[in-house]
């Protein structure tokens, strides 16, 4: 075998940084698509433009915020700004929607603002909606739902253990 000259060793050397650095255009590509989507997923739900990218360069997670806002608008009719609000200032902006969401579709809600300000501000999103959903659906005596949302968010995490004399 011939050994290769100092052109073939640039050719070489070149073919190979060019395989190397593929992924990373095409990857790059990529990056801006989160903030690309939530842009556009906010003004879907009626922000304007600069609302949408103000929000979205401020965001931890873009895609996840805008789907949040988007699915709470769309879905249950929550105002475009308030869910922005209330998505933007959760940690886990995809199960404060479920929460919203589930609990819409199962219950007539008076006041739609408190019920998306107390998913918000429960630290488990997710349980709140199963014990709002739950109690309002039980046999017997009717739990109203403004009850079940009060009770459900004033519940302690951790309930005291039961002494002999409740028992």
């Amino acid at each position: 075998m011939k050994p290769l000259n100092g052109l073939g060793r640039i050719t070489v050397l070149g073919t190979g940084l060019l395989f190397m650095l593929a992924p990373s255009f095409s990857a790059r590509a990529a990056v801006g698509d989160e903030f690309r989507v939530c842009a556009e997923e906010l003004q879907e739900a009626g922000l304007s433009a600069n609302e949408a990218s103000a929000a979205c360069a401020d965001a931890i997670r873009p895609k996840d915020l805008s789907l949040c806002v988007l699915s709470m608008n769309q879905e249950v009719g929550v105002d475009a700004n308030e869910a922005l609000s209330n998505c933007f200032r959760d940690r886990r902006p995809l199960e404060l929607a479920t929460c919203v969401i589930e609990i819409n579709d199962f219950i007539e809600v008076e006041n739609l603002s408190l019920m998306v300000e107390n998913c918000r501000r429960s630290a488990l999103p997710l349980r709140y909606s199963d014990c709002v959903v739950g109690l309002t659906d039980t046999a017997g005596e009717e739990i109203t739902p403004s009850q079940a949302i009060e009770d459900c968010i004033s519940a302690e995490d951790f309930p005291r253990a039961l002494s002999p004399i409740q028992r």
